[in-house]
């Protein structure tokens, strides 16, 4: 198929060539007879060259009109191209734009996954990081005092509050109890709690030392059976400590401990199956 610049090249040359002119020959002079008036003059007869010249300019004229056609048809075929490349690349433009979506897509799950994957990781740290520096406060028997009538002295425990922790405990409050009770202790025994004594903020691995006295005398015989814890009641105590960490938290330790003395007067704290937990 002919290119469009040849098409419009050959329209403008036959378009530019001149148009065919008619070439009449003057007619001869005609003698009028008095009888020829009123009569009409002969028909002028074409000579050979105008006929010739009309039929080429008619030629010229159905040249022209096709190659106009032509080149008509020759632009609507290039626009007709340049649209289905145009609708081809909008397409293909379109496919890219979908799978482009689709990897962001991809992509935003995946940063999801691993914003909530990293959140967790911080959670889990912060969560160690406290449980690895926070204050812990235990409570062991530090000494205790066995009933003597002859020295006025009762049964006593003396337990230490200690600070396990890295970092010191704040606003620590705590109470202590001791009392003669039966042995073993009864399952649905209630520990009964005083008020709590507000103390001094604790260091880490630092004790703090209370006293928790009998206000009671037992009889004479049964003291040795309480010293062995043997006998048919024990020394006890018991208590609960409140504190507040460096991380601004709140927690409570609560504690019990029977006591007793070995053959040499060593004291010996042994922990209750209840009432031993801290948070």
């Amino acid at each position: 198929m002919p290119t469009l610049g040849a098409l419009l090249a050959v329209g403008l040359v036959l378009l530019a060539a001149p148009a065919p002119s008619q070439v009449w020959a003057r007619p001869p002079p005609v003698n009028l007879q008095p009888d020829d008036v009123g009569a009409q003059p002969p028909p002028r007869a074409e000579s050979s060259d105008e006929q010739g010249a009309v039929e080429r300019h008619h030629v010229q004229t159905d040249v022209a009109q096709t190659l106009v056609f032509l080149l008509q048809l020759g632009v609507f075929w290039y626009q007709g191209r340049k649209l289905a490349e145009t609708v081809q690349a909008a397409a293909k433009q379109s496919k890219d734009m979908k799978a482009s979506i689709a990897q962001a897509t991809r992509s935003a799950a995946a940063m999801e996954t691993i914003a909530e994957a990293t959140k967790e990781n911080v959670e889990i740290f912060r969560e160690r990081s406290i449980q690895s520096m926070r204050a812990y406060l235990t409570v062991g028997l530090g000494s205790g005092i066995y009933q003597d009538r002859d020295k006025c002295y009762q049964f006593q425990a003396r337990p230490n509050i200690l600070n396990t922790g890295q970092t010191p405990a704040f606003k620590v409050k705590a109470n202590v109890r001791a009392a003669l009770l039966p042995n073993p202790l009864p399952d649905d025994f209630e520990f009964p709690l005083d008020d709590l004594i507000d103390s001094a903020p604790l260091a880490p691995h630092h004790p703090v030392i209370f006293v928790a006295p009998v206000n009671e005398w037992c009889n004479d015989p049964d003291v040795k059976g309480i010293k062995a814890g043997t006998g048919k009641i024990a020394l006890y105590y018991w208590g609960r400590v409140t504190y507040e960490d460096v991380f601004h938290a709140m927690r409570t330790t609560t504690f019990a401990q029977s006591v007793c003395w070995r053959d040499d007067d060593t004291v010996v704290g042994v922990y209750l199956p209840r009432h031993n937990e801290f948070t």
